[in-house]
């Protein structure tokens, strides 16, 4: 039993590992794209919600979801300068 649970979890670290890396190369992509975008990461508040957003990506197996995600976080940058924005 504890054989099965390992492996399931171990398949289950594989998956999210892929998930995760297929929204970061999206978000990468975008970001790229973008004058500057890059520097966001160096942003604490930005790293926060990446880590969500990777936590997002790791549940779910729709590429629309890893888009939408990245987009979002492009957004974020893209009008982080607006204090609201920045704390919603």
């Amino acid at each position: 039993l504890n054989l099965a649970i390992k492996d399931f979890s171990d398949e289950a670290t594989r998956t999210a590992t892929n998930r995760i890396n297929n929204f970061e190369n999206l978000l990468i992509e975008k970001m790229t794209k973008v004058e500057d975008a890059l520097t966001a990461f160096a942003d604490p508040s930005f790293q926060v919600l990446l880590l969500e957003a990777q936590r997002t990506a790791a549940a779910s197996e729709r590429e629309f979801d890893f888009e939408l995600l990245s987009q979002l976080m492009l957004d974020r940058f893209q009008r982080g300068q607006n204090k609201l924005i920045r704390t919603g």
